[in-house]
Formats: structure tokens, sequence, C-alpha cells
């Protein structure tokens, strides 16, 4: 786990919504211990991440090419494994089409603006929260330097808004959007727009989205009830699992 998601004295968007999804005691052991295992889908979002929002220097220090028909089951193949020093291992063409997708958010106004030195990518803001005294982190994957304007950069199969729509919900990126707005907020004093940039895999197309008031409310509404949980278990050094009672299912 990177330095940014290990430790509990600062609660960001994904452990929030782990304590929401989960409990205080997945939370708890997830960020004082060693995380999880990336899954392939998440490396390639990490190692695309590097690429379109810092450059090639930030994207080799996490990934780099597989050479063309090299077998991981060799010995060459376990040797080049065993020398890549844990970074993501990507083929030519996943690498072709991050540098794909960063032409094509270049075509676009709200893609355009993560390139013309406006913005800061990958910037941590920290704040307390003002209704739980929770300490709280974020980092947005790009924000303007005034604060006016979040892009949230997305990895998907399907891009389609219906589909997408579904993974909001499905993965909490809703409630990972208030919270940028609020951390964006408690810096700058105003509230920031909030777009998704969906890059679709397989086909280099781009789509922007923004949450709805109606999907906002509800992505508050979590961020301060998870804000209320984590700010509770930490002041009383307990973080409990599931409920010891008996629960009906059906």
């Amino acid at each position: 786990m990177d330095n940014y998601h290990s430790g509990i004295d600062r609660i960001t968007s994904s452990g929030l919504k782990l304590i929401l999804k989960k409990t205080p005691a997945h939370y708890y052991a997830e960020y004082m211990g060693e995380g999880s295992k990336p899954t392939a889908a998440m490396e390639y979002g990490i190692a695309a991440h590097a690429l379109i929002l810092e450059g090639e220097e930030a994207f080799a220090k996490v990934a780099m090419a597989k050479p063309e028909g090299l077998d991981f089951r060799t010995k060459e193949g376990k040797a080049f494994k065993a020398a890549s020093k844990d970074k993501i291992i990507l083929s030519e063409k996943d690498i072709e089409e991050m540098y794909a997708f960063k032409e094509k958010l270049k075509e676009s106004e709200f893609g355009a603006a993560m390139f013309n030195g406006t913005g800061i990518a990958e910037g941590v803001l920290e704040w307390r929260d003002p209704m739980t005294a929770a300490d709280a982190k974020c980092k947005p994957d790009w924000m303007s330097k005034d604060g006016s304007l979040i892009v949230d950069l997305k990895m998907m199969a399907d891009a389609d808004p219906t589909n997408f729509k579904r993974a909001i919900y499905r993965y909490g990126y809703h409630i990972s959007a208030a919270m940028y707005i609020e951390g964006v907020e408690s810096h700058f004093n105003k509230k920031p727009r909030f777009v998704w940039a969906v890059c679709e895999k397989g086909t280099g197309n781009v789509a922007f989205y923004t949450p709805s008031p109606e999907m906002l409310s509800e992505g508050h509404s979590s961020v301060g009830h998870g804000m209320a949980i984590y700010a509770e278990c930490k002041n009383k050094k307990d973080w409990p699992a599931y409920d010891r009672q008996v629960v009906e299912l059906g």
C-alpha cells in the first residue's frame, strides 16, 4: 500500500467507502496492514493515471512494457518479472491505448484543461470536517488551481451512460465526488464543478459526465454518515466488525 493510503490518521474517500460498505474493522485492517493486492484492472488504472496525468517520467516509476512474445513461464520471462521490481507490466497495446486516450482527452474542453498548465494533478488536500471534527484528505486526479473544477479520470470497458451510472452506485463514485468537492471547498471557499472523464478501453472513446444535484446530495449524505462513524471509532479507539447479534435475512 502506498503512503497516501496507509494509516488511519486521516480518512480518505476509499477508506470511508470501505467503512460504509463493510465495517470499521475492515477499514482498520486494510489501512493499518499491508493492504489488498491491486487487481489487473486497478493496475491498468494506476498506470494510465500516471501516464495521462503526470507524464512519462511518472509512468516509468510505476510501470513498464512487456517485450512482445515474452512468456512469463520461461526462464527469460521469470527473470524479466523478477527484474521488474514490482512494477506494473503492461502490453505494448495497453500503453498505446493510454497514449491514445491522452490525445483524445486533449480534443475536448474539459480534457484539454488537464494539459494547459492551469491545474494540479494528484494534489493532496487535507481538512477537518466541520460537523464531526474528523480529519480527512483527498487526492483529486486533476483540479484547477483556482478550485473551480475537478476532473476525475475513469477507465471503463463500457463508457455508455447507463452502464457508467450503474458503476457510480456500485463503486460509490458519487461518494468520492462529494468528498472531493468538500475537500476543495474547504480550501477555496467555493463549490467546484465535478466532471468524470471516462475512457473506454478497447475503443479509444472518451465520454464526460457530471453528477446530478440529487446524486451529489446522496453522496454528501453518505460522506457525513461515514465521517461520523470514523470519528467515533477513532475517538474511542474501537473499530467494531459485524454485529454479534443474530441478524434476520430475507
